[in-house]
């Protein structure tokens, strides 16, 4: 019964406003310039859970479909996110609530460096809110 009340409590973002968390970085997947596979959340009483992200307020590029250009810019930018995670020793994470497809929707933080506000004003993103 308690693990069902903490992942209950974990996964209710949009009922109750956003969440903070401070991750440490796992062997985390960048899938594209905007979403970051396997995040693991530690909860409480030694529960963690992993997750898909999907930074919020930003759409890059798609590595399918599209011309070449649009290919390339979207290697660009997944590469670009990767190294920012990887120079990150720890992820702030604010929960937004959960998007397309079940991935949970987070503005993410490296130190005081906003991610997506880095991605957009290098040009590997653009403002998308939906």
């Amino acid at each position: 019964m308690r693990i069902l009340f903490v992942l209950l409590l974990a996964f209710s973002f949009k009922a109750h406003g956003a969440c903070f968390y401070s991750v440490k970085i796992n062997p985390v997947q960048i899938l594209d310039g905007d979403t970051v596979k396997n995040v693991k959340f530690n909860l409480d009483f030694g529960i963690s859970v992993v997750r898909t992200i999907r930074l919020y307020g930003i759409n890059t590029p798609e590595l399918r479909g599209g011309t070449n250009y649009s290919k390339r810019k979207a290697v660009k930018a997944r590469n670009r996110l990767r190294t920012i995670v990887a120079n990150c020793s720890k992820l702030r994470i604010i929960l937004h609530g959960t998007g397309s497809f079940g991935r949970s929707l987070a503005s993410l933080f490296c130190g005081n460096i906003n991610i997506q506000d880095q991605l957009l004003k290098e040009g590997h993103a653009k403002p998308f809110y939906k």
